[in-house]
This record gives structure tokens, C-alpha cells and sequence, in this order.
């Protein structure tokens, strides 16, 4: 399946919500360059998109690989009933309102996404997720989270605003705040709760980077 392709299918899932919705649908999908990180997801086993949202990233992982049963959760009702509208006769996605702390996967989950998601959760709940999320993967399974870190850019301050914007003025994001790391802070948190982890800066206007976090055995 060719990346236009791809495109193709998966905005046709969303071809029947309103158009804001296929708007941020089509806006995440092209700034966040999806089809880039989809490279790191393996091609099977169980999957977890912490904070999925509309289920974009879900649904392409679907999409592009049978052999991936992915699980998608968020808190917003609203974005989860959008998501579960594309499901259809597809077998290997599903999408659920939870909270990641209290949520149980009904598989072990080889592998935890957390797309754009931990920027909006308090810094003393993140530490909380980290862990939690060491536990609860396979052995050897890999967590991977794609962020904006804090630095001193003109693009981590575009950023930013943009956020404020969706967060606070127009309520398009859930959240209270904004809670930025800066690339050392994340590095630290995860090889604390006993990942070893691989950093990868992102080509994106704003400074984005992807930790791919190996759980270590024992």
C-alpha cells in the first residue's frame, strides 16, 4: 500500500463526521508525519495508543498490517465515539473510553503508544504512567512517545501557544495545562523506571522528538 494510498483509506474512515473533525483528522495526520513514525511500529502483536483521540494513528497502524490488534483509549467521549464510528467490519482495532492509569488490557500489550498525549498530563502523573507502563508491558516489549521537549526554539514557543490556543481558548484538547520535558528530563524518567532508550529527533517545525523505550529483562 502506497503512502497516497494509506492517505486515502484512512481519511475515508472519517469521510462521514463533521468537518471540523475531518479537519483535525487530516491536520494531526499531516503535521505529526505519521507515515515516519509508523516505520518504528512492529508489524504484529498487541498494541496500546495511550490518548488516541480521533484513533488516527490507531487506524493506520491498523491499516497497514493485519497482524497488529491495536486498542485504542482516551478519556474524551466525544473523540472516542468518533473513533469507534470507523471501525466498521475491521477486526484488529478497537477503541475505548479509560483513563490510562486504571485501565487493564485485555492482552499484555507488546507495545504501548503514546502519541502527542503526555504534554498534557501533570508532571507528578506522568512519573506515575512511566511506571505503570513498565509493568504492564510484554516482556521486552517497547514503549514509544513522540513529544514536543522543552528547549530554548522559537519553534518549542510556537508550540506552545498553539497549545494554549487548543487547550485553553478553544477546548479542542482536553487538559488543564501544559506540562513540558526537555529531551534529558524524559531520558532520565525512563531509564529510571528501567528502559533503555534510543532518542530520535523528528524533522517537524516544532522540536519534536520519539524515545523508543526498550523494557529491559528483570
Amino acid at each position: 500500500m502506497t503512502a497516497d494510498t494509506t492517505c486515502k483509506s484512512l481519511m475515508g474512515l472519517y469521510r462521514k463526521e463533521r468537518f471540523l473533525a475531518r479537519f483535525h483528522v487530516r491536520t494531526r495526520y499531516r503535521r505529526a508525519l505519521y507515515d515516519e513514525l509508523l516505520g518504528y511500529v512492529p508489524e504484529s502483536g498487541s498494541i496500546l495508543d495511550i490518548g488516541c483521540g480521533h484513533g488516527v494513528f490507531a487506524n493506520l497502524c491498523a491499516l497497514t498490517s493485519a497482524a497488529r490488534d491495536i486498542t485504542g483509549i482516551d478519556v474524551s467521549g466525544d473523540k472516542i465515539a468518533v473513533a469507534k464510528r470507523t471501525i466498521g467490519a475491521r477486526r484488529n482495532v478497537h477503541f475505548q473510553i479509560a483513563d490510562a492509569l486504571h485501565y487493564i488490557p485485555r492482552n499484555t500489550p507488546d507495545v504501548i503508544l503514546c502519541m502527542d498525549t503526555m504534554y498534557l498530563i501533570p508532571f507528578d502523573l506522568q512519573e506515575t504512567m512511566l511506571s505503570v507502563f513498565s509493568e504492564r508491558l510484554a516482556a521486552d516489549g517497547l514503549l514509544m512517545i513522540n513529544e514536543v521537549c522543552r528547549d530554548r526554539s522559537f519553534g518549542f514557543r510556537k508550540a506552545m501557544l498553539q497549545e494554549y490556543v487548543s487547550v485553553r481558548i478553544l477546548r479542542i484538547t482536553s487538559g488543564d495545562g501544559l506540562y513540558y520535558r526537555s529531551v534529558q528530563e524524559w531520558t532520565g524518567l525512563l531509564e529510571e523506571r528501567g528502559f533503555s532508550v534510543r532518542v530520535i529527533k523528528r524533522h517537524t517545525p516544532n522540536p519534536t522528538h520519539l524515545f523508543l523505550c526498550r523494557k529491559k529483562h528483570g
